[in-house]
């Protein structure tokens, strides 16, 4: 992306970041908050296949996968106060060989008690803002405690009011898309909501993400028809990084 391009998306993430700091100002927290984990499968029930088993499990599913691999899995939640990680980590069985599991919002409401209780977990809550480079690094830090070479297995973030301090922008969203993806391991998953963007405009940038080798993207729609769900599959051959495919939907 030219130069003028980079400046003019700081300018649209300062005017959010204004919009966040707002929001905070008056609430203290995102808009919406204690999201458990039922509540996110119900509303990524589309993009989600079912453990028979277990029945409509299927983030949990996603991360007992990972486990099977010999791997303790890295789960992370963008804008999420905790509640969703402590109900996969609960889960019976993905607690027989754990997890990691981190959440991001901007004010961590937790007493001394329940810090106690998701250390024992491997649990964490980070008090960031996720329209600043100072959130996306600490995150980057809290990985690096874990191992040097750590990502996330599965992104996941249901941020509903919160939504609206990224804003309208297509290229502001996909650009936080892309901080979140570089996060992400291959073979790993990300299950996000986004704003009510253009539809034609995720629409034309799902397409061109499928035609990427190793990346499987998906959507599911609203009940007023935008496309405010995704599902992002990062296969072994699939980029690093998304900035050239955002580059042509700036």
């Amino acid at each position: 992306m030219p130069e003028s391009g980079f400046s003019s998306l700081r300018g649209e993430l300062k005017k959010n970041q204004y919009l966040r700091e707002k929001i905070e100002k008056k609430e203290g927290r995102w808009p919406v908050s204690e999201s458990s984990i039922e509540d996110f499968e119900q509303d990524f029930q589309q993009l989600l296949e079912t453990d028979q088993e277990e029945g409509r499990m299927g983030i949990r599913f996603l991360v007992r996968e990972r486990q099977r691999q010999d791997h303790k899995p890295i789960v992370l939640d963008l804008m999420g106060d905790g509640e969703a990680m402590r109900g996969i980590a609960n889960t019976r069985f993905i607690q027989r060989k754990g997890m990691h599991g981190l959440s991001v919002t901007l004010n961590d409401l937790r007493d001394a008690d329940a810090m106690q209780a998701d250390q024992k977990q491997d649990l964490d809550v980070l008090e960031e803002n996720l329209l600043t480079g100072k959130g996306w690094r600490a995150i980057r830090h809290w990985l690096v405690e874990i191992d040097e070479q750590a990502k996330f297995d599965v992104i996941l973030s249901r941020a509903r009011g919160g939504l609206h301090a990224i804003g309208e922008s297509p290229r502001t969203a996909f650009s936080l898309l892309n901080r979140a993806y570089r996060l992400l391991e291959k073979g790993g998953v990300m299950i996000l909501e986004i704003p009510e963007l253009p539809r034609v405009e995720v629409e034309t940038f799902c397409l061109d993400m499928n035609k990427i080798p190793g990346i499987k993207m998906r959507l599911d729609y609203n009940y007023r028809g935008f496309p405010t769900k995704i599902r992002i599959d990062k296969g072994e051959e699939a980029p690093d990084d998304l900035r050239s495919i955002i580059a042509e939907h700036k």
